[in-house]
Parts: C-alpha cells; sequence; structure tokens
C-alpha cells in the first residue's frame, strides 16, 4: 500500500486539458515534474501544464505564505479537466524535506484557497494533511467548492487547534455525502475554528454522532458549520454542558430536513451562543436535552417550536473493584472482583412529562457479566425509543370537542346508519358468520351512512 505521507502532492488528470497553479507566495516560482520525480521543471503564475487522461504531475517548493489582503496563502490550483489529489501538500512548503513535517507553526494562511472553486477536482481520497501544530487560518476554504464527494478517514488528525484553522475547509461541496467517525478529534477549541465548515453541503444526509467530543468550547467555535445543509437529517451529539459566546450561532440554519438533535447543554447564558441555530430546521422533530436543563425557550434560538422534548440519559456500564468479604456470597466470588452494572429494557415504560418511554432497569453483576440481579431497592428509568407522544397513560389529555364523533367496535359484527331515521344499527355476528343480534341507537339528527365496521369516525 502506498504511504501518501512520503508522496509529493500529485494530481492526476482524468481527461485531456490543463493544469494551472497560480502563485500568491513571496516566492515567485515553483517545481512541477509530469514523469514520477525524475526530473523537475520551474513553474510560475503564468505556467500552463498540459495533460492527458491519466496523467501525474508532482509539486514541490519552498514557498511562503502571504498574510495581507487580497492575497493569502501559497497560491491556487485550476484545472480544465477533472482530476483528483493525492499525496502530500507540504511538499509545496519544504520541498524535498517534506517527509516527517508535521507542523504548520509560523505558516499563517499555509494552504487558504489552495483548490478553491476548483469544481474540477473530484476526489481527495488519496491526499494527506499531516500536520498536528497548526497555524491560524492554515486550512481556510482549503476545498470550497470542489465537487468531491467523500473525505479520507484520518485526513485532520490535530488535536490542538488554532483560531480559523477549518474555517470554510469543505463549504459549498455539493456532491459531499458524508464524513468520516473521528474526522474531528480535538477535545479543546478555538476561536471559529469550525466555522461554517460544512457550509452549503447539500448532498451530506447524516454525520457521524460522534464527529465532535469537544467539551470546552470557545467563541463561534461552530458558528455555521453545517448551515444550509438542506439534506442533513441528524447531527453530531453536542456533549458540552457549558457553552460559549455565539459557539453554536447558526450552526443549523435552514437545515430544512433536519428533525433530531442532542444537547447536553446545562449553561446557555453565553451571549448569542444559540442565535438563530435552528431557524428553518424541519417542522416536527425531537430535541433530547439533559434531565436537569430547564433554561430552554421555544424559538428559533432555543429548542423548535414544533417539536417533541425528551429528556436524554446517558447509558451506564463502569467497573467498580470491591473487597472480597469471605463468607459473603455478593462479595466472595473471586480473589479480585469486579462489579459491573448496567441497564437493561423491561416491559413496561416510563413517563417523560406526556412522552410514554421505554422503561430501563438497573442490574448488576458479580462474575464478569456472567449472570445479573436486580439492584436492590430497584431503579428505574426513562429511555429511547420512545414509544408514544402525547400518550393518555402519561397524562395526556385529549380534547374531545375538537375530534369528530368515533364509535369504537368492542367485537366483529357491522354498524350501519339510516339516514331516513337518523339512527344507527349495530349487528352482531354468531361463530358461523350469520347475523346473531341486531339492535337500534338513538337518532343522532345525521344524514350520512357508513357500514364498514371496527372505527368510524
Amino acid at each position: 500500500m502506498a504511504d501518501y505521507n512520503n508522496q509529493y502532492l500529485t494530481l492526476i488528470a482524468k481527461g485531456s486539458g490543463q493544469f494551472k497553479f497560480e502563485i500568491t507566495s513571496a516566492n515567485s516560482q515553483y517545481y512541477y515534474s509530469t514523469n514520477e520525480g525524475s526530473t523537475w521543471v520551474t513553474g510560475n503564475s503564468a505556467t500552463t501544464i498540459a495533460v492527458s487522461n491519466g496523467d501525474r504531475v508532482m509539486f514541490k517548493g519552498t514557498l511562503t505564505p502571504i498574510h495581507s489582503y487580497p492575497s493569502y496563502g501559497i497560491g491556487t490550483f485550476s484545472a480544465s479537466t477533472n482530476f483528483t489529489a493525492e499525496g502530500n501538500p507540504m511538499s509545496l512548503l519544504f520541498d524535498d524535506n517534506f517527509i516527517g513535517q508535521t507542523s504548520l507553526s509560523g505558516k499563517k494562511y499555509a494552504f487558504k484557497d489552495m483548490f478553491y472553486n476548483c469544481t474540477s477536482l473530484t476526489s481527495i481520497d488519496n491526499l494527506v494533511l499531516p500536520a498536528t501544530t497548526l497555524a491560524n487560518i492554515c486550512y481556510h476554504s482549503m476545498f470550497r467548492g470542489t465537487s468531491i464527494q467523500s473525505i479520507p478517514s484520518g485526513l485532520l488528525p490535530a488535536t490542538t487547534l488554532a483560531t480559523d484553522c477549518y474555517t470554510f475547509m469543505f463549504a459549498y461541496c455539493r456532491s459531499l455525502t458524508s464524513i468520516p467517525s473521528g474526522l474531528l478529534p480535538a477535545t479543546a477549541l478555538t476561536d471559529s475554528c469550525y466555522g461554517a465548515m460544512f457550509d452549503g453541503c447539500t448532498s451530506l444526509t447524516s454525520v457521524p454522532s460522534d464527529l465532535l467530543p469537544a467539551t470546552s468550547l470557545a467563541h463561534a467555535c461552530y458558528d455555521s458549520m453545517f448551515a444550509f445543509c438542506s439534506a442533513l437529517t441528524s447531527v453530531p451529539t453536542l456533549p458540552a454542558t457549558t457553552l460559549a459566546d455565539w459557539c453554536y450561532s447558526n450552526m443549523f440554519y435552514d437545515c430544512t430536513s433536519l428533525n433530531e438533535i442532542t444537547c447536553y447543554a446545562t449553561d446557555i447564558s453565553a451571549n448569542g451562543c444559540t442565535s438563530y441555530w435552528v431557524s428553518g430546521v424541519a417542522a416536527s422533530g425531537t430535541f433530547y436535552k439533559s434531565p436537569s436543563m430547564n433554561d430552554w425557550t421555544r424559538s428559533t434560538s432555543g429548542i423548535p417550536v414544533t417539536w417533541n422534548v425528551v429528556d436524554y440519559y446517558e447509558p451506564i456500564y463502569k467497573w467498580e473493584r470491591i473487597t472480597p468479604v469471605q463468607g459473603d456470597p455478593t462479595t466472595f466470588i473471586c480473589d479480585e472482583c469486579e462489579v459491573q452494572y448496567r441497564w437493561t429494557a423491561t416491559t413496561g415504560y416510563e413517563c417523560s412529562g406526556t412522552t410514554k418511554m421505554t422503561q430501563e432497569k438497573k442490574q448488576v453483576s458479580y462474575d464478569s457479566g456472567e449472570t445479573w440481579t436486580d439492584v436492590s431497592p430497584l431503579e428505574t428509568r426513562a429511555a429511547l425509543p420512545v414509544i408514544e407522544y402525547d400518550s393518555e397513560d402519561c397524562g395526556y389529555i385529549p380534547d374531545y370537542n375538537s375530534q369528530y364523533l368515533t364509535l369504537v367496535a368492542k367485537g366483529d359484527g357491522i354498524i350501519s346508519y339510516e339516514s331516513y331515521y337518523g339512527r344507527f344499527n349495530f349487528c352482531k355476528f354468531a361463530s358461523d358468520g350469520h347475523i346473531l343480534k341486531c339492535c337500534k341507537n338513538v337518532d343522532l339528527g345525521r344524514d350520512e351512512a357508513d357500514s364498514n365496521g371496527e372505527k368510524i369516525t
């Protein structure tokens, strides 16, 4: 298997056309090879590289990112034919010494706009971005507006981020359909680090629930991250309990198909932290919140007005070390015993408000999970999945004033209505299918008839 970390940045043509790299670096030239690095040719912003289907062009240089308007970064690629990109872009910063380089320290704007609006780029499946030390704005808009359909697993290994490092990185990639689990491993964030990262990815339908593990947030860290992702139906779990200024602002703005959010937040007092974050989402859906959180409002900056709200409980599954007591069968199981707990579904139900939910009970095992018994005293809780919203079993009271007259059958037979007499007839079947008995009901003053039985409204 090829080690793309050790390969120069390589563009592979999928048809006949030209490649061009317009330099914005303080350096005015780069080098390219069309024969797998046997020879290198000097290029500049005016250079066009003619290619045919299957041609491979490698790039290297010692380019220094520009930091001033209107030019940023080291340059932008364009092409007149579809192509894929593979290898390690560090070769444009460190020339032949790129192998093993993992730091972008001091290289602000390093790869900003590198493939900006390059719709001819169709795949980065074999591209690597090995940096674990980032610089401000280093990957800003790097693949914005391209035609990639997927993102390779492990593309972004950094766990220490920098301001605006991934802002707009994949924005408006309208062919992007999936995001790999574990793509964003950082657990402590920086200002605007993921801002608008997937903004406008209209083919994205779902993302991994564990995509955003961070529990320590920063100013505007997720601002507009998934805005205008119109096909998105579910989003990552949001585990942070304390929010930061503008952290979720516009995060799911105009995600018109979105119908489920799980958010553990218990402190939403920060300025603008949820400003318009659910504006334009689906009309119906479910919002899972912390059971202890009662400060949410019903609005485009809170919980969607028409959504159901359910308290979310984390599964409990843990080990505890205990000291064995000779003669006590609940503790003396082995020389080094461990106690394991779990929650398991029962046949009953629990209520969360008027929502009828699955009931779980807590159990304990003293033999490494071989056998389980209920804890004493018995502990139960409400859990997913939801059995029924607006359940009468949980105290919901229907408004019968707003319900059509309804007849509910309690056996097999025929219900009919005689409009001339204005009355219902009920005919019960015998076991052989013959009519056993009929009776007349009161005059209801109606002039409609229905004889379909069971339940009539």
